[in-house]
């Protein structure tokens, strides 16, 4: 799992791109509004489950 993803968020807000960087169960990345930090975990048969919060780092009435 360890390495860098294009990831594409999508909620009732809209959707959102950006990079994150995963280690060692952890992930951290972002993109020019939020910053991504979370967990993540994998299970047998191939299934991973994630943990993600978001830190809006920019105040901007577009995003």
């Amino acid at each position: 799992m360890k390495g860098l993803y294009k990831v594409e968020m999508h909620t009732v807000h809209g959707s959102r791109r950006g990079v994150i960087y995963a280690c060692d169960g952890k992930m951290m990345g972002g993109n020019s509004h939020l910053a991504f930090v979370g967990t993540y975990r994998e299970h047998a048969g191939g299934e991973v489950s994630l943990d993600i919060s978001t830190l809006r780092h920019r105040d901007d009435a577009d995003c």
